[in-house]
């Protein structure tokens, strides 16, 4: 007779082998727009309508991905569109009155692309695990997180950078000193003064300064795709918090799947229970390399927040405790950079995502 422990054990090893394919095949098409869950698969940019900006990858050419357009003035290096098409590295792209497009970039290992000659019109962004660099008139922004989603609109007279999740740094280049840092709910303003903020903003203001991608149903791609590897680490991914979800008392170190999909050891986390459990411990002095700084989290995802809680040997409790893993963090305790022992938690409060 097999014990709990082993029955749990068969029940998630019978779901890898369901799971597996599953994932592998849902990996193959990029969705249209966001996921259910609010998280898109990949560095995406959205253009409105009348707006003109160069896309360049700063870490190798070719084909930088897919573009997917709705309307019947959309320009690809000057070229009129009738369909979806690849894009190559250092193209302009120029939408027209009633038109849009959704730019869907690839998604690797430090990737950095930077968005150019951007005169006047409205983008939607979200890095991913990529980094847009953004160059306007007279001044440049850069994401400083991944997964950071933000809004840009850009006129004669300036531009307004509104950061949805993330973080955002802007500087103006005819005063390399005068910059600013933008976090979630804040927003910057470019003008023919200066720069102006971080200023707070209202998840309705957002949702109205967004309201423009609603107009659009952009093509399918058809040739952006993550690899099965990616859908095999995913998977592995899973497979391991499930094994690990039921042992949350466990005290040694705990084996996760690094982006290959092997094993390494990183400390326990305690899976996902909600009531995170404290390590044991004897009355001796901890050693200096038993503490570690508490990272900053706020304007990151659930999700984004426990792989970097984990992978520093820290526990995370989420308030409150029934938010989604696509949830953004709007403060933490401990505050950023300060020194606990490993093994502590971190709580972090939560905000449902504007979509």
């Amino acid at each position: 007779m097999m014990n709990v422990r082993e029955t749990q054990l068969l029940f998630v090893l019978l779901g890898w082998l369901f799971l597996l394919p599953l994932m592998i095949s849902g990996c193959q098409t990029i969705p249209e727009r966001e996921s259910s869950s609010g998280v898109e698969p990949d560095s995406v940019v959205e253009l409105d309508e009348n707006t003109d900006p160069r896309f360049f990858s700063r870490s190798r050419g070719g084909v930088i991905g897919w573009i997917g357009i709705d309307g019947k003035q959309v320009f690809l290096n000057k070229q009129q569109l009738a369909r979806g098409t690849d894009v190559p590295n250092g193209a302009s792209i120029r939408t027209g009155p009633n038109s849009g497009a959704r730019l869907e970039l690839k998604t690797y290992n430090h990737c950095r692309y930077s968005i150019e000659d951007f005169r006047t019109g409205k983008i939607y962004g979200n890095t991913d695990a990529c980094n847009h660099n953004i160059v306007l008139r007279n001044a440049a922004g850069r994401s400083t997180q991944v997964q950071t989603r933000y809004l840009l609109e850009a006129n004669n007279d300036g531009a307004v950078v509104t950061v949805i999740a993330g973080e955002m740094r802007l500087v103006l280049l005819t005063n390399p000193g005068e910059r600013i840092t933008l976090t979630a709910f804040q927003e910057g303003r470019i003008t023919p003064g200066g720069l102006v903020g971080p200023l707070p903003v209202d998840a309705r203001t957002i949702r109205e300064r967004m309201s423009w991608r609603s107009k659009f149903k952009f093509d399918k791609p058809s040739r952006v795709r993550p690899s099965a590897d990616a859908g095999t680490a995913a998977a592995a991914a899973l497979i391991w918090d499930l094994i690990w979800h039921h042992d949350a008392g466990h005290k040694e170190s705990r084996p996760t799947p690094n982006d290959s999909g092997h094993s390494q050891t990183s400390p326990t986390t305690g899976g996902a229970s909600p009531t995170p459990t404290t390590p044991g411990g004897g009355a001796h002095q901890k050693p200096q390399s038993d503490f570690v700084s508490v990272p900053n989290l706020r304007g990151k995802s659930v999700k984004l927040s426990k792989t970097i809680l984990y992978k520093s040997g820290l526990k995370v409790r989420v308030k409150p405790g029934g938010a989604g893993s696509d949830y953004w963090v709007i403060s933490q305790m401990p505050a950023a950079g300060k020194k606990v022992q490993k093994g502590s938690v971190v709580t972090i409060s939560v905000s449902a995502p504007i979509k």
